[in-house]
């Protein structure tokens, strides 16, 4: 029969025990705070979508190009829908992000909006509704050759006041696009 075990502890086994259960569980909690904060997940968005302000998440994609239908769908296959930006909040906080962020501000990325009966209307989630706050560039909308019906924003490569002003553009184009979701 072999001999027994013995373990053999330092007197100050429950002080160090204790001190590197601490410095475990400071560690794990630190990794946790971090890896959410990469995945959005204390900000209440998932994994790729942005935070806002405004009770929103929102999606840049600079990978792929489509027509504002196509954007639209590809949005709601994540989703969200097409980005809607109601209010001054909303185009004051896109406008920051975008200037910030060179790789968020291609030349033109498509937005929501579009002209359904001769009135300029949101995209949404649920249900359309009439845009009533604008941000559009100069001498837009112009309906270029009678054919622009989608909302764009242009501005990209620059970080000043025009990072997102507005533009009416045929809906055939293709573009990148932002999406937006609710936290």
């Amino acid at each position: 029969m072999a001999a027994p075990y013995f373990c053999i502890l330092p007197s100050d086994w429950p002080e160090r025990l204790y001190s590197s259960i601490q410095v475990k569980l400071y560690g794990l909690l630190i990794l946790l705070i971090c890896g959410c904060l990469v995945a959005g997940c204390v900000y209440g968005c998932d994994k790729g979508w942005i935070a806002s302000p405004m009770d929103s998440c929102f999606k840049f994609v600079v990978s792929k190009m489509a027509t504002w239908s196509q954007a639209q769908g590809l949005c709601r296959d994540m989703g969200g829908y097409l980005a809607t930006l109601e209010s001054i909040d909303e185009l004051t906080w896109m406008r920051g992000f975008r200037g910030y962020h060179a790789q968020l501000r291609p030349d033109f990325a498509w937005i929501g909006g579009y002209l359904k009966n001769g009135v300029w209307t949101w995209k949404g989630e649920i249900s359309d509704s009439p845009i009533l706050y604008t941000d559009w560039g100069e001498k837009e909308p112009n309906n270029d050759d009678g054919n622009e019906g989608c909302l764009d924003l242009y501005g990209g490569n620059s970080i000043d006041g025009v990072t997102s002003k507005w533009n009416d553009e045929s809906c055939k184009r293709k573009r990148f696009f932002i999406c937006e979701k609710d936290k």
